[in-house]
């Protein structure tokens, strides 16, 4: 298709919004000097009024008319600068060569709110949310990436995301965090070291919420450790960042690893008494039992240290296993085979063609990549695995009937082991209040597996042993004593791991029916735990008294309906009857009180077919007044792991190529990474 339109050098050089015959823009030098202008497909022409020399371009550009007017016809092309010159100051616009000199007309200025907008997009998505290099806004194909998507915006230079940039978004995030923390009665705090591949160390202190029924983590700091990790120097570190967030009041418990440094570093911080416990040999400095004080630090007197259950959960699990002394060729073969596979690439082409499933390595700190590597193993067709491992000359590899039926013994018996680690890893729910449920079931769970099976008795005994060992204040708690000899027992003896299951309508008192104790056992724990309930729910309102004891029987009653799985009898009015033949006013008949309401909610999550849920509960304005203590008790985590997953990413940001990254840049990457839910 062609269009046409006339032009000559009486033309008006200004009127460059007139248009041909479809609406295509006539160049302003076509309609200064040139006629009979055509545009077909990508190309446009014209002729030059003077010489009448046909001249042609691409479609939107002009250079040849405007270079032949300086080449050829001096004279006219000095009258077009005039007019454009002329044409530009009238209207208060730069003039042709400003633009050549300045091009500040072509880009966003600094105070453009799409310049704004697309350098916060930037390095919010890109840089933090992506990790990205910031050097990525000095690369010239990123550069022409985004001239070709906006020619007007102009990237920042690194050193501006580095220095300005960057310490801007940080301070505004660390900003809404304190917001956040604010509005939050209690807290917990998480708190570990982390050493990167260049040998830098850091400390990372994650801080936890349990607000309008949900569970929130956020990371709170993350610094530089320089010098050995003594606890006293992990104590200084630690009251620092507490005081400068203002949790001084806030904090109820702080989760760290069973490591002689971290104990000791708490112990000095909140005057917590853990210095008895074993610690497996997990010492990172001598000296960190040296007595010291830490001073001007205000805190509350109930603060709690909470192992890792994870962590400790762990060792359970390596106890147990450096007993399968008689299984442990087996265990070395799936290590092997597997270590063929990843190390191997003529063995793994020939592997993936014919079983196709990879089986996993192991991570020394993971036992759960032990179980995985083991549970693949065993899935496998062991038929084709065989004759592959044969063909390849590996037939030192391949499994007896009796070594695979053994490896499938222990995958069972591990498979609770490995599910109960999950569970309490977990970063979007509660997993304070799992702990003790779970010991129960693994404890239930060893003594079925004792009697179902022979071959590995000895394994489960030794599981069972240490589970009942390194847990043995919590089961005391509870009620149970295995008299056992207590060696490595850990601190596992708070309330808050009898109050939490409780409290959560995920387990009520449900859990209590993997007790192993008599009904009159588990009946006492049920009253035992709801007293628990009762004293802090007093301690909360401000210390007022509790109900007399005589009420407690009562609500002890209800919950025993719930254990026969039977509808809860109906009260008798004379039981209550006073409350209703009294002269005292319908206005205090009616009292909501925190223990009315406590007394309400146990009843209801303990109903059969109950559909509560802790969001709904906590939410809900029927049970306000326990609001407080939903928060103080479901706000711990019961592992590491929100802390050990900061670290997590912070080994991707510090990725090898980026080993140059200074600590401060580290430090606030970081930061703005794991807590980037707070741009929304």
């Amino acid at each position: 298709m062609e269009a046409h339109c006339s032009g000559g050098a009486g033309s008006s050089a200004v009127a460059t919004s007139e248009t041909n015959g479809i609406g295509l823009s006539i160049p302003r030098v076509v309609k200064f000097a040139y006629r009979d202008f055509r545009a077909a497909d990508d190309k446009w022409s014209a002729v030059c009024t003077k010489c009448h020399k046909t001249l042609s371009d691409k479609s939107g550009v002009t250079t040849s008319f405007t270079k032949h007017l300086r080449r050829m016809h001096g004279d006219l092309y000095k009258e077009y600068q005039d007019s454009v010159d002329r044409a530009s100051s009238i209207r208060g616009q730069s003039t042709l060569n400003s633009f050549v000199i300045n091009d500040s007309g072509t880009t966003y200025g600094h105070g453009s709110l799409r310049q704004k907008a697309i350098t916060s997009s930037l390095v919010t998505n890109l840089i933090v949310s992506c990790g990205l290099p910031v050097s990525i806004v000095d690369h010239p194909a990123f550069c022409k990436f985004l001239t070709e998507l906006d020619p007007k915006y102009k990237p920042p230079v690194r050193q501006t995301v580095t220095q300005s940039i960057l310490p801007q978004l940080l301070q505004a995030q660390k900003t809404k965090l304190m917001s956040l923390l604010e509005l939050c009665t209690d807290v917990s705090l998480t708190a570990d070291i982390w050493t990167d591949r260049r040998m830098h160390s850091f400390l990372g202190v994650s801080v936890h919420t349990f607000v309008n029924g949900i569970a929130e983590s956020y990371l709170l700091a993350f610094q530089s450790f320089t010098g050995s990790h003594t606890g006293q120097r992990i104590a200084h570190s630690l009251e620092s960042i507490i005081t400068e967030s203002g949790l001084q009041h806030k904090i109820r418990c702080i989760v760290t690893d069973n490591a002689s440094n971290m104990k000791k570093a708490l112990s000095l911080v909140f005057e917590v008494d853990d210095t008895a416990v074993t610690t497996d040999g997990e010492t990172d400095d001598p000296t960190i039992w040296e007595d010291d004080t830490i001073t001007d630090l205000t805190l509350e007197p109930d603060i709690e240290r909470i192992p890792c259950f994870a962590h400790s959960l762990q060792l359970v699990v390596r106890d147990g296993l450096s007993s399968l002394s008689v299984v442990r060729p087996l265990l070395a073969k799936c290590c092997k085979l597997s270590n063929l596979i990843h190390q191997s690439a003529l063995f793994r082409s020939i592997y993936e063609e014919v079983i196709g499933k990879i089986i996993p390595s192991t991570n020394e700190t993971r036992w759960n990549s032990t179980y995985q590597q083991l549970k693949t193993t065993s899935e496998l067709d062991q038929a084709k695995l065989n004759d592959l491992l044969r063909e390849n000359g590996h037939g030192n590899l391949v499994m007896t009937s009796k070594e695979l039926a053994n490896l499938r013994d222990i995958v069972h018996i591990l498979e609770p082991f490995s599910e109960a680690t999950d569970i309490v890893q977990s970063d979007k729910t509660v997993t304070i209040s799992c702990v003790a449920p779970i010991l129960l079931s693994l404890n239930r769970h060893t003594e079925s597996c004792l009697t179902a099976t022979s071959s590995m008795n000895a394994f489960v005994r030794s599981l069972q042993n240490s589970l009942r060992d390194r847990f043995a204040t919590l089961f005391a708690q509870l009620g149970i004593n295995f008299h056992l000899h207590c060696a490595n027992s850990l601190s596992f003896g708070s309330d808050l791991y009898l109050m939490a299951p409780a409290l959560d309508p995920a387990y009520a008192f449900n859990w209590l029916e993997d007790h192993p104790g008599s009904a009159e056992d588990k009946e006492a724990q049920r009253f035992k735990i709801t007293g628990l309930l009762y004293t802090e729910l007093g301690k909360l309102a401000n210390h007022q008294s509790l109900r007399p004891a005589t009420h407690l029987p009562a609500l002890k009653k209800d919950h025993t309906c719930v254990e026969n799985a039977s509808p809860p009898a109906k009260r008798r009015c004379s039981l209550f009857g006073h409350y209703r033949n009294t002269s005292t006013p319908a206005a205090e008949m009616v009292e909501v009180t925190p223990q009315r309401q406590m007394a309400e909610y146990l009843q209801d999550i303990n109903s059969p077919g109950s559909q509560m849920t802790i969001e709904r509960a906590a939410c809900s304005p029927k049970f306000g007044h326990l609001q407080p203590l939903f928060q103080r008790i479901l706000c711990t985590p019961a592992t590491s792991a929100p802390v050990e997953r900061i670290f997590s990413q912070s080994g991707i940001i510090m990725r090898p190529h980026r080993a140059r990254m200074s600590d401060t840049l580290l430090e606030t990457l970081v930061f703005l990474k794991c807590n980037f839910k707070l741009n929304g």
